[in-house]
């Protein structure tokens, strides 16, 4: 019996580091997810200001990495920034309706304020980032704090 008991307490404490280890990490996709996007709208306002590129030709110009960095998963680039923003996968509910919305608004207006919807999207977003990246210790020692007394509560009361 004992070697079950001590099965069942390593099998509650991997759970309960795991879990912390999975929600840590969430909270740092979140924030390099942010930093991505910001890195991608800086990109972008470049290019409209500088170049007065079309979004067909930003995407397809952008690094791979960058656009994975955003939270995108499919295999081929997408042709205009609604999709793209569809089609990414971000774990900040805040930051994604930001950039859902720059994505909805951009191309169609002329080049001044796409510039401009980016440079307001950014702001939005850097605003985001600040919060995620204060909260990020903090939430890092909560889910660590949660995940392993939540397991060690489980192992008092089934011992």
């Amino acid at each position: 019996m004992s070697v079950l008991k001590l099965l069942g307490v390593l099998l509650l404490t991997g759970s309960g580091i795991g879990g912390a280890c999975w929600l840590s990490g969430r909270a740092s996709i979140a924030l390099s997810q942010v930093e991505g996007l910001l890195s991608l709208l800086r990109l972008i306002q470049l290019q409209v200001e500088c170049f007065a590129m079309p979004a067909s030709s930003i995407l397809a110009r952008c690094d791979r990495k960058l656009l994975r960095q955003c939270g995108y998963r499919g295999n081929d680039i997408p042709t205009d920034f609604r999709d793209f923003a569809r089609q990414c996968e971000i774990a900040d509910p805040t930051a994604a309706e930001i950039f859902r919305t720059f994505a909805e608004e951009f191309g169609r207006g002329y080049r001044e304020e796409q510039a401009r919807g980016c440079e307001y999207s950014s702001g939005l977003l850097e605003e985001r980032r600040a919060v995620l990246a204060e909260q990020l210790p903090m939430r890092k020692k909560l889910y660590s704090t949660l995940c392993v007394s939540g397991a060690v509560a489980l192992m008092i009361l089934f011992l």
